[in-house]
C-alpha cells in the first residue's frame, strides 16, 4: 500500500506542477498584454475651479503619471452617431516641481473632451450601467527621488451644456498590478513544484530498475 501510494503521489505533483505552471502563465500574460502600464495608487478631489496643489513622496525606482479627470452625468449629455457627445472647455494649468521649486513637468492648454490630448472614457452609447463619462488628461510620466509637488488649475466649463459630477486627480505608477504578480508568483510556484515532481519520478524509476 505504501509503495502505490509513492507511485501515485509521484505523477500526481508533477500533474499539478504543470497545471499551476500553464495556469498561472497563461493568467499573467493575459493580464499584462491588457495592461496599459499604470496602476492607480490613489485619487484626490479636485476643487470645483481654481488651483490645487499635492505633495507626493515617490517610492525609489517609479515612475507617476497623473491622470486630471471630469466625470459627466449622462442624462444631460446628447447622444449623436451611438455615443455621447460631451461639449465642454475648461482652462487647464498643470506643474509638477522638486521640492526646491524647480520644474520638472508643465502642460498649459483646453481641458477639452472633443482635443487630445483629452479623451473621453465610456462615451459608447450602449455603455454599461454604472460605467462613468469621464474626460481625462495625462500628465506626464516622471521619476523623481525627493518629494514632489503636483499644481493643477483646472477653470470652470465655459459651455456648461453638461452636468459635471466631480473632478478628480489619479495618481498612477508604473509597479505590476497584484493580479499579474500573483499569476507569475502561481507560475513559478507550479514549476518548482512540477521539477520537483520530475526528479521524484526520475528517481523511482532508477530504483524500481535496480530492484
Amino acid at each position: 500500500m505504501r509503495v502505490r501510494l509513492a507511485s501515485f503521489v509521484r505523477p500526481f505533483i508533477v500533474f499539478i506542477g504543470l497545471v499551476a505552471a500553464v495556469a498561472g502563465t497563461l493568467m499573467g500574460c493575459g493580464t499584462l498584454f491588457s495592461w496599459n502600464g499604470r496602476h492607480a495608487t490613489s485619487v484626490v478631489d479636485l476643487p470645483a475651479s481654481g488651483p490645487f496643489t499635492h505633495r507626493l513622496t515617490p517610492e525609489p525606482g517609479r515612475r507617476y503619471t497623473f491622470a486630471v479627470e471630469v466625470v459627466f452625468d449622462r442624462a444631460t449629455v446628447p447622444i449623436k452617431d451611438d455615443a455621447y457627445f460631451v461639449e465642454a472647455r475648461m482652462s487647464f494649468v498643470a506643474k509638477i516641481t522638486d521640492a526646491k521649486g524647480n520644474e520638472m513637468l508643465s502642460s498649459v492648454g483646453w481641458f477639452d473632451p472633443n482635443e487630445p490630448p483629452t479623451f473621453l472614457l465610456g462615451q459608447a452609447g450602449n455603455a454599461r450601467r454604472g460605467t462613468e463619462l469621464v474626460a481625462e488628461r495625462l500628465v506626464g510620466p516622471v521619476t523623481a527621488i525627493d518629494p514632489i509637488v503636483v499644481s493643477i488649475d483646472l477653470g470652470e466649463d465655459r459651455i456648461g451644456a453638461a452636468r459635471i459630477l466631480s473632478r478628480r486627480m489619479v495618481i498612477y505608477d508604473d509597479a505590476w498590478p497584484p493580479s499579474i504578480a500573483r499569476a507569475f508568483f502561481v507560475a513559478a510556484a507550479g514549476f518548482i513544484v512540477f521539477i520537483i515532481g520530475i526528479v521524484l519520478v526520475i528517481v523511482r524509476f532508477f530504483r524500481t530498475r535496480k530492484k
